[in-house]
């Protein structure tokens, strides 16, 4: 994986130099109708690029200006389940740091677990739980020292909470595909975790490796099993993501203009 290599080809299409890199998670790529003077760049135009296979991701980034603010989204992302290990899952991150960015805005659907939070408000990230399994044989916690999320973006959400349904609190990553079992979300439940989903955190720790301002908002789409008697699809994600488009889409503009 040449990183310099793709990074060399988005410049020769894009003259716009990204500070702010914004990762779209499953159904909200909306939010890409509010970039002026647009620049599309597909993943599969960009020699030995990895692709993006879930449904409601796109496969693309978007370059453009928001405010007059230069961003970059990444329309698509890459899961551990499809077969690409942690650094391809974390890639993103790296073409925007590379590019110039000096925020990351980390965004997904996720399932919830606390009750008391209603379907299709958000959460900002402030603590993770690697529950993959795939260096450890026990969860591991990260950010447990409050030290994701800096003083600005606290202050900046804790102002916007007046005007948005959000929360603060922890993101569980489990490896996939499959929805997890009830037993599993009570484990999960136990060691905190308020959500959970099936990316984010890779993207997570490697902005934070680079010194990036990391923004992780979570949309809740579901709740977990256990917590809801009804069966879930992936579906019924992107359906429910769909009606909280306009919320996350205003949040978003509201904390760029802040940043």
């Amino acid at each position: 994986m040449n990183v310099q290599s793709y990074i060399e080809v988005i410049k020769s299409i894009s003259e716009i130099k990204p500070k702010i890199g914004i990762v779209l998670g499953s159904g909200l790529g909306d939010f890409v109708k509010q970039i002026k003077k647009k620049c599309f760049i597909k993943y599969n135009s960009i020699p030995k690029f990895p692709v993006s296979t879930v449904k409601g991701h796109e496969g693309q980034f978007i370059l453009g200006y928001i405010n007059e603010i230069p961003i970059i989204c990444a329309q698509g992302r890459f899961h551990l389940y499809e077969g690409y290990d942690f650094d391809s899952t974390a890639l993103p991150i790296d073409i925007f740091k590379l590019l110039g960015c000096n925020t990351a805005i980390i965004t997904n659907a996720a399932g919830c677990m606390n009750q008391n939070w209603e379907l299709g408000s958000l959460m900002l990230i402030t603590k993770c739980i690697d529950f993959t399994f795939q260096n450890s044989s026990d969860p591991k916690i990260y950010f447990d020292k409050n030290n994701l999320v800096n003083e600005k973006t606290n202050k900046i959400i804790d102002c916007l909470s007046n005007s948005y349904p959000i929360n603060k609190g922890t993101y569980s990553w489990v490896l996939g595909p499959t929805y997890e079992t009830p037993s599993e979300i009570k484990k999960i439940k136990s060691f905190g975790g308020d959500v959970v989903g099936m990316s984010t955190m890779p993207e997570i720790i490697k902005a934070k490796e680079y010194n990036m301002n990391v923004i992780g908002l979570s949309c809740i789409s579901n709740y977990a099993s256990g917590i809801s008697p009804n069966p879930l699809t992936h579906q019924d994600v992107l359906d429910e993501v769909n009606k909280s488009k306009n919320i996350f889409t205003n949040l978003l503009l509201d904390i760029i203009k802040f940043i």
